[in-house]
């Protein structure tokens, strides 16, 4: 976040630099300040959607034919939806984590939406 602040400053003491402060170019950081703003607020739910599910996890709380509906209100909404052929895979990960990464978990729900199985890096469990 400092990074982005003074990536921000830099450009706005530039652009009176080079007299280019006009509302048009002022607009256009601002947008792109807001855009910052925007992406860390989902970084951060992403984030704390994630550690709430892993924490579940953790102590048995998902439990086999559990409704999608159910867990999305618990857990938040999951980074990635996937339709598949046999029902459907959310994708919970920290919003920096890469998908390459140990850091994720996945959820599989059959065609009724109810819970069949996880994976995460730690195990996969078959409900």
């Amino acid at each position: 976040m400092r990074k982005i602040t003074r990536f921000l400053i830099g450009i706005l003491f530039l652009s009176f630099l080079a007299g280019c402060s006009s509302t048009k170019d002022l607009g256009f950081l601002k947008e792109l300040a807001d855009d910052e703003k925007e992406k860390a607020k989902a970084i951060e739910s992403d984030t704390r959607n994630y550690e709430k599910l892993k924490e579940a996890l953790a102590v048995g709380k998902l439990k086999p034919g559990m409704p999608i509906e159910e867990i999305r209100d618990r857990y938040g909404e999951p980074v990635v939806k996937t339709q598949e052929k046999e029902g459907m895979r959310l994708g919970y990960k920290p919003g920096p984590a890469s998908w390459f990464g140990e850091q994720k978990i996945y959820l599989f729900f059959d065609v009724q939406g109810k819970l069949i199985k996880f994976q995460s890096a730690e195990k996969t469990v078959q409900t």
